[in-house]
């Protein structure tokens, strides 16, 4: 278990080392409260945050921030995704709301929206579940964000995960996070670009991304890295999205899409349609087990994202500064448009 004080930490540093000026909302531990009044009280500075974030990023206010990567690349996606990333909107949210977890969360029937923590666990166990590996495989994480995917893939599943991530804060945060679970050697972080992996060739016995291959410039050529870093009949697994061709969607379905899109820095998420993937796939040499969509899996996270968002959203629309509330700009639009995505499950592998 991290510690608030942990978490805080990293975000101060952070701060110091963009040279930015932020305000934090710090939610306290609390083991002696219930369930609904410890999630009510980080529920609401979760909002508070996402005000806050907006609110301190006025160029009046504050000095813009240095982004920092150890990435040496002229993809001119990647500063768009360091941004968004380093928004304090997206650190305040993504550290006290999920606490570092960057994707959505599995919900069964009846599961209390809530319960995001849970539904997170699960959603990792299905990806486990797909993998389908024996102990002590060689899996690669490829957009590990802080690693959280990677440990349950090591403590539970039992195998050995390599996560890379374009984000020198995730990386040291997953690092440190890692060294305290006690995993040793099971669960390494360094950074990365999935468009040119640097890993010899036939290195893993699967890999797998969890919301991450959307920011891509590229696609094609992460698919193709990651067909060369697994070994024959190594399994690849991908939690992505997909969209609903614009022939059929409303104007205002279309303009909030893209809004989602290009603030969000997801370039491949535009580009693919549903079935394409299973295309893109193929071209580049694997073969497709199966694509399962499972967007009502994670209806009930999203619903909550809409509820928490509604009011940062309205602030930054009636102030015209809607991309300092980008998540929940994102939560809004995607729960009103629901027609214009699906939530994709990809399983493939490389043929021995």
């Amino acid at each position: 278990m991290i510690s608030m004080k942990d978490d805080l930490a990293v975000v101060l540093k952070r701060a110091r080392a963009t040279d930015e000026l932020t305000m934090y909302v710090i939610v306290p531990d609390a083991p002696g409260l219930s369930f609904g009044a410890a999630t009510v009280v980080q529920y609401v500075a979760a909002v508070a945050g996402s005000l806050v974030g907006f609110m301190l990023q006025f160029p009046c206010i504050v000095r813009p921030g240095k982004l920092v990567s150890a990435i040496n690349n002229d993809d001119p996606n990647l500063k768009r995704i360091l941004r968004y990333y380093d928004r304090t909107e997206s650190r305040i949210g993504y550290l006290y709301l999920l606490r570092g977890t960057k994707h959505f969360g599995w919900y069964e029937l009846g599961q209390s929206k809530w319960r995001l923590t849970q539904a997170m666990r699960r959603m990792e166990d299905e990806l486990g579940e797909r993998l389908d590996l024996p102990a002590d495989a060689e899996v690669l994480d490829a957009g590990c964000g802080m690693g959280d995917v990677a440990r349950t893939m090591a403590t539970k599943y039992r195998l050995r995960a390599t996560g890379i991530d374009i984000l020198d804060f995730n990386i040291e945060e997953a690092r440190k996070r890692s060294a305290s679970s006690g995993l040793g050697d099971r669960a390494n972080f360094q950074i990365g670009d999935y468009h040119k992996l640097d890993f010899p060739d036939v290195t893993f016995d699967g890999v797998y991304t969890m919301e991450t291959l959307v920011h891509a410039s590229d696609p094609e050529k992460v698919l193709s890295e990651f067909r060369r870093v697994l070994r024959p009949g190594g399994r690849l697994v991908m939690f992505e999205y997909s969209h609903t061709p614009e022939p059929e969607l409303s104007p205002a379905a279309i303009k909030a899409f893209h809004q989602v899109c290009d603030l969000g820095a997801m370039p491949t998420w535009q580009r693919l349609e549903h079935g394409d993937m299973e295309s893109l796939l193929k071209e580049e040499g694997f073969i497709v087990d199966s694509a399962e969509e499972v967007s009502k899996r994670i209806l009930p996270m999203l619903h909550a994202f809409y509820l928490l968002g509604r009011f940062p959203y309205f602030v930054g629309r009636v102030t015209n500064r809607v991309p300092k509330v980008v998540n929940a700009m994102s939560g809004v639009e995607m729960w009103r448009h629901r027609e214009a995505w699906r939530y994709n499950i990809y399983v493939a592998h490389k043929p021995s």
